[in-house]
């Protein structure tokens, strides 16, 4: 019985680290823009979201949502306030500079 190469197209084929890492990378990219989409259009109607209503609406893990979050807060494209009892129940809002992004 012959054994398939390991070196084979179809057998034994991993993914390396750097194409996980742009992967990741990718998929964080999206949900931030899923993200940027969701608060933006909250903004127009005049309320804010929290991580738990953005986790809810994207039907995403908590922490995959943070991570977009906290790229989005980074850039400056949207900002949280201050929460009452609850760090993920802050208002997310977009800042100045996401607005002009957003509405543009």
């Amino acid at each position: 019985m012959n054994k398939p190469k390991m070196n084979s197209p179809t057998v034994g084929r991993r993914v390396s680290d750097t194409n996980m890492r742009v992967i990741r990378v990718r998929s964080s990219i999206e949900l931030g823009n899923e993200i940027f989409h969701l608060v933006g259009k909250a903004g127009e109607r005049g309320k804010s979201l929290t991580i738990w209503d953005l986790r809810r609406m994207l039907d995403a893990p908590l922490e995959k949502v943070f991570v977009a979050l906290r790229a989005l807060e980074h850039e400056r494209l949207i900002t949280r306030g201050m929460p009452t009892d609850d760090v993920l129940s802050a208002p997310i809002t977009l800042t100045e500079d996401g607005r002009e992004i957003y509405f543009s």
